[in-house]
């Protein structure tokens, strides 16, 4: 039984939770409450009465035994009925609280772990007690007179501790966590003057006099107010000595001087590394970010390089958060950044609220009253993510400049790797250092840190092995041995060739030997170190080894208990962890124990048979099981690998399927496909009937995953690979339906449009006798009918969608409804009547992420439907009204495409100033809501802006930035048919022949793909343009031809237009006169008649290109 009294009222019993509401009467949870805070549980009788009933005197007794009545029913509960009354026992004289396997309280256990930490004063143990104290006892019984002293007693310990951890970082040299807190007691007791003396050496020492300055008047008004005294001696000295250094009475014009420098081991030779970390924090105190990448072989010394950098940043007042990935272990969701944010969250709560609800539950513990990711599109949603993340961090910045730090980058899951390049890609804008350590050994370059290095001013420190006489020196200061033989240093040398790790490891092993004999290799001696152990120590190092990275101590305690063998006399745990600790083979932090190496680490592992590695993951699996469900939330990751690496091939199918299903969840796409992709290797060939259901829910979930990430064409292999499986198996027809749905959708965003109709008449077949399900069809119908132009059919089936989905109150299926009328009504050019049902979208929430794709893929679609002035001004005010409507409702992507509309129609008409202030803040709103495809679009348009304004050098720019986000977005071929085009006007203007003929190239195998109806209008005109000036006129006039087939098969006047004025280039270039001419009085009526004319026009620009007179 546990009882939880620090900042909450909770009962732990038999896996079983409950809080004061789950206590019957506000009395009996006192008793309770009174027995948890008194000496070995136990409370006379008496004084019970007296503390709760003083006003009924003797008639106290009966409620007395009233409460303990409702105690024993609700304990009871809980556990076996007949162990009830022991629990509660109440003789003449006392009443006791015994369960049977006893009692924990959260108080005992921050007492104890308090008093051990201001014994020792370790830091380590310090923040441990620390983080044991979660609030003040029992806040809810703030008014009652029997809890006044207890938890004035704990709260004085609490102070004890926090003033003890501050002086301590103080001494570290870590000034931001002393800051912090000293704040943190202050909080507790806004009178202590040592924490106010604290933080004004701080700020001095960081120098900010006039900080320091204003914290003795808070500490004078503090003591002024709350005890009518003035400052001790020793605040005002200090005082004086802050104000005479500043003011230069003592001639010092300079800050104070910061903290000494943290003392750790000497770098041996690395001046020049240490040159370069010095350069990386020169640029971030003037306010300039970057990234370093430290990279080297295993024990090279990457992390002590780290540990370098961090203690200088604490040195210059700056802040430092490491977050790492492990090997050998399962990559969880974002772990690394996972850790970073909890350790900024640690110094100061500050900015907690800009964390996404998708990731505050891992971070902060919960996620109720974080905002959700506001995006439908799960591609986008990850960048909007990774916006807030970045912006976390901004905040940080501009409090101290950052240093961030991910240790085992090549180690780390992919959407840490992605979250990592994103944040690399903005550093230059913020003082924040993005320093990451890499393993270099047979590994090729990541692709995404390549990019960084190519994309960036990125700093690179790859670590050389020490020479033979660095080596020697340091064999000589590290290990104290100032008389070291040249002999022995050779010999280690030449074994440990230059490693710093594994020399100073076999220098190491020469006290364990009566001779100088020098193990082979580290491996050697680790195995060495083992048979010196006690068998006990021996077992749990081998457990520690199987377990994890980083164990706590709740793990190893239940593996433990398992594994013991008492006839082995392996002492206690505790005993036997002390052992292992004196023999620096496990290093403790708090109640958390790692390897002093990972090296280490996979020595032991190696040491172990096959056979007892297996059984000790299965272990570790089922202990993890048993601590997450008791603790609320299942390590699913861990678990899986463990089971995984227990040969249990079901147990590990089933907990990577839960794993991927959670990284999906944080919009980690490839993450949660690698794990759905694991799952279905570990299951496969699928032979019995219940394997393959399971495996086409993973090929399922992998259709979905990868629609949601937009790679369309693996989605619809997936989903047809499902459909497979389930073929001769009995299937319910509502499963059916969903599967060839999701079927016909992929097939229509992969445009194969002859499958989407085939699986779309097998859904309609199977489908059941359900509203909702049924609008989910007609939705799909309308469509399909809309990528073939029908609009008007499309339209009815909207109609009836939107019927359907509101006689079954389905809010998706009404929105989707409504979009898709919009969308139908646009280009039918019934403004007032797509105004009306975008607006309805509105008030149904956010984006459809089943139509969204095809939405973003037409962001333009209103414009090649406008014939004239008149409708432009009526897509104008149509835009305009609906930016109005999805502000004031919040949905911001809505208002970023109108911006993109509305800075297209302001460069149609010339007026370039307008059209570059609405594009601006559509790119702005579009990074903000995290859409690529938004981004790209927008991008491509500015590019025609600077491209036809000559700026050709800022149009190039964006069409690279534009390319950059297409690869991100979930129709990327889409927006690279749009920024290929302008790409190859731009350079043609530049006169860049090889950047256009690659952009060519990339083209014709984009369209071989298939082109899209509207996108490609803007590809092939340059494209034909290219094909002209070299001379090649059939490719030109096969361009026209496709023109026109586009144009004709989406009622598009502008690629008519456009069709019109290829033709006539191609016709002039074969010298075919009356066909030049009867194209370029189409070309010329078209253009009189329609929007896009004047000279601000990009046809403009092709007209006096193709069209001119022979």
């Amino acid at each position: 039984m546990e009882i939880f009294l620090l900042g909450r009222f909770q009962i732990l019993v038999a896996g079983t939770r409950l809080g004061d509401e789950d206590v019957p009467g506000r009395k009996a949870a006192a008793l309770l409450k009174l027995l948890a805070l008194a000496p070995d549980h136990q409370l006379a009788r008496d004084m019970a009465v007296e503390l709760l009933w003083p006003e009924l005197g003797a008639g106290g007794t009966a409620q007395l035994y009233k409460a303990l009545h409702q105690l024993r029913k609700v304990l009871g509960s809980c556990a076996s009925g007949s162990e009830a009354g022991r629990w509660l026992a109440a003789t003449r004289n006392l009443i006791k609280l015994a369960p049977p396997d006893g009692l924990a309280t959260d108080i005992a256990a921050f007492e104890r772990a308090a008093r051990e930490a201001l014994g020792s004063r370790r830091l380590e143990a310090l923040e441990a007690a620390a983080g044991r104290y979660t609030g003040d006892l029992l806040p809810m019984d703030l008014h009652a007179p029997w809890a006044d002293a207890p938890r004035n007693e704990l709260r004085q310990l609490y102070i004890d501790v926090l003033l003890a951890l501050a002086e301590g970082y103080q001494r570290r040299g870590d000034l931001a966590a002393a800051a912090q807190t000293w704040r943190t007691a202050l909080e507790k007791d806004a009178t202590l003057e040592t924490a106010h003396r604290g933080l004004m050496e701080v700020f001095a020492r960081q120098g900010q006099r006039d900080r320091a300055l204003k914290q003795y008047g808070v500490c004078l008004d503090a003591l002024a107010d709350e005890l009518g005294v003035a400052p001790s001696q020793e605040t005002r000295a200090l005082y004086d000595r802050i104000e005479r250094q500043v003011s230069g009475t003592e001639g010092a014009a300079a800050p104070a001087p910061l903290q000494a420098p943290v003392q750790m081991p000497p770098l041996v030779n690395r001046v020049s590394e240490c040159q370069v970390l010095d350069e990386c924090l020169e640029r971030l105190a003037a306010g300039r970010g970057g990234v370093l990448l430290i990279e080297g072989p295993g024990g090279i010394g990457k992390s002590r390089m780290v540990r370098e950098l961090t203690a200088r940043a604490r040195q210059r007042g700056f802040h430092a958060l490491v977050g790492s990935a492990y090997e050998m272990e399962a990559a969880i969701a974002y772990g690394p950044f996972i850790d970073i944010l909890q350790a900024a969250l640690r110094a100061s709560p500050a900015g907690e609220e800009l964390i996404p609800a998708e990731i505050a539950g891992a971070v902060i513990g919960r996620a109720p009253g974080a905002p959700s990711v506001p995006n439908s599109d799960p591609r986008a949603a990850q960048t909007y993510l990774f916006a807030a993340i970045a912006e976390f961090l901004r905040r940080r910045a501009a409090a101290a400049p950052l240093v961030v730090v991910l240790e085992n980058l090549h180690a780390a899951d992919q959407g840490s790797r992605e979250l990592f390049h994103y944040l690399a890609r903005r550093t230059h804008e913020t003082p924040v250092l993005l320093a990451a350590t890499r393993r270099d050994e047979g590994a090729a370059p990541d692709r995404l840190l390549r990019g960084i290095a190519e994309a960036l001013p990125a700093s690179v420190l790859s670590l050389a092995p020490l020479s033979e006489a660095d080596h020697h020196e340091l064999l000589r200061q590290q290990c104290g041995d100032p008389s070291l033989a040249r002999e022995r240093s050779e010999q280690i040398f030449r074994l440990s060739e230059g490693n710093p790790l594994y020399a100073l490891e076999l220098h190491g092993s020469r006290g364990r030997h009566s001779t100088a004999t020098i193990p082979l290799s580290l491996r050697t001696r680790v195995l060495e170190q083992l048979e010196a152990l006690s068998p006990g120590a021996r077992r749990l190092l081998t457990i520690a080894a199987v377990a994890g990275e980083d164990i706590a101590y709740p793990l190893l305690e239940a593996l433990w208990s398992v594994a013991e063998e008492p006839k082995e006399g392996g002492g206690r745990l505790l005993d036997v962890l002390d052992e292992l600790i004196g023999a620096q083979l496990l290093h403790e932090h708090g109640v958390h124990y790692r390897f002093r190496h990972a090296l280490h680490r996979s020595c032991v592992y190696e040491s172990a048979s096959e056979a007892r590695r297996r059984a000790l993951h299965a272990q570790v699996a089922r202990s993890l099981l048993e601590l997450g469900e008791r603790d609320g939330e299942l390590p699913v990751e861990r678990v899986a690998f463990h089971y995984r690496m227990a040969g249990d091939a079901r147990q590990a199918a089933h907990f990577l399927t839960l794993a991927g299903q959670r990284a999906a969840s944080v919009y980690a796409h490839d993450d949660a496909l690698a794990s759905y992709r694991d799952a279905l290797a570990m299951l496969e060939p699928a032979r019995d009937a219940m394997v393959k259901r399971i495996c086409a829910n993973l090929h399922t979930l992998i259709g979905d995953t990868n629609r949601a990430a937009g790679y369309l064409g693996e989605s619809f292999a997936a989903y047809e690979r499902a459909a497979a499986l389930l073929e001769g198996l009995p299937v319910n027809e509502a499963e059916l339906t969903e599967l060839n749905r999701k079927i016909a959708l992929a097939a229509i965003f992969a445009a194969d449009m002859q499958k989407a109709g085939r699986h779309l008449a097998q859904a309609w077949r199977h489908a059941p006798e359900d509203a909702r399900v049924h609008a989910r069809l007609h939705v799909l119908r309308a469509l399909y009918l809309w990528h073939f132009n029908r609009l008007e059919e499309a339209a009815q089936y909207a109609h009836r969608a939107l019927e359907l989905a509101q006689s079954a109150g389905a809010e998706v299926e009404s929105a989707q409804a409504c979009e898709i009328l919009a969308m139908t009504y646009l280009p039918l050019g019934r403004w007032q009547e797509g105004l009306r049902y975008e607006k309805q979208r509105l008030r149904h929430g956010r984006w459809s992420p089943e139509l969204v794709v095809a939405t973003d893929a037409h962001l333009c679609l209103w414009e090649y439907h406008v014939r004239d002035d008149r409708m432009l001004e009526q897509a104008s005010a149509f835009m305009r009204e609906v930016a109005a409507e999805a502000d004031r409702l919040g949905d911001k992507r809505c208002v970023a495409i109108c911006q993109y509309a509305l800075g297209t129609i302001h460069l149609w008409q010339g007026d370039a100033a307008s059209a570059l202030s609405e594009l601006d803040e559509s790119l702005a709103l579009h990074e903000r809501v995290g859409s690529a495809a938004g981004m790209a679009y927008t991008l491509a348009r500015r590019a025609v802006l600077h491209t036809l304004a000559g700026a050709i050098d800022l149009g190039w720019r964006s069409v690279e930035e534009g390319v950059e986000q297409a690869e991100r977005a979930s129709i990327r071929d889409h927006c690279l048919q749009r920024l290929y085009g302008v790409g190859i006007w731009n350079r043609i203007q530049a006169k860049d022949s090889a950047r256009v003929a690659e952009l060519v190239a990339k083209s014709e195998s984009l369209l071989a793909a298939g082109a899209c109806p509207w996108c490609g209008v803007e590809l092939y005109p340059w494209l034909a343009l290219h094909y002209l000036e070299q001379g090649d006129v059939a490719r030109a006039a096969q361009c026209a031809e496709r023109l026109e087939g586009l144009a004709a098969k989406t009622g598009n006047p502008v690629g008519e237009t456009i069709a019109a004025i290829v033709r006539c280039g191609a016709a002039r270039a074969q010298g075919d006169l009356p066909r030049y001419r009867d194209a370029r009085r189409q070309a010329t009526g078209l253009m009189q008649g329609g929007a896009l004319k004047g000279s601000a026009s990009p046809m403009t620009y092709l007209f006096e290109r193709m069209a001119a007179a022979p």
